[in-house]
C-alpha cells in the first residue's frame, strides 16, 4: 500500500498484490508511507523499489521504521 504522506491515515495512492508491478507514483509532499505485508504463503526473495528523488533535494538521511 503507498499512502500520500507519513501516516497510515494519509490518502492511498495506490495498492498492489501478487507480482503486480506499481506505476510510478509522485507524492504531494515530501512525505511518503510504503506499507509492506506478507501473508508468509511462501518463502521467495522479497521485492524491489526505486527511488528517484524530484525537486529540491536536502541530504538528510532517510527514516525506516
Amino acid at each position: 500500500t503507498f499512502c500520500d504522506g507519513d501516516s497510515r491515515t494519509s490518502p492511498i495512492v495506490g495498492k498492489y498484490c501478487d507480482d503486480l508491478i506499481s506505476p510510478s507514483h509522485t507524492s504531494s509532499s515530501n512525505k511518503i508511507l510504503i506499507h509492506f505485508q506478507s501473508d508468509g504463503s511462501g518463502t521467495r526473495p522479497g521485492f524491489q523499489m526505486e527511488y528517484h528523488p524530484t525537486g529540491k533535494q536536502n541530504h538528510s538521511e532517510y527514516q525506516r521504521d
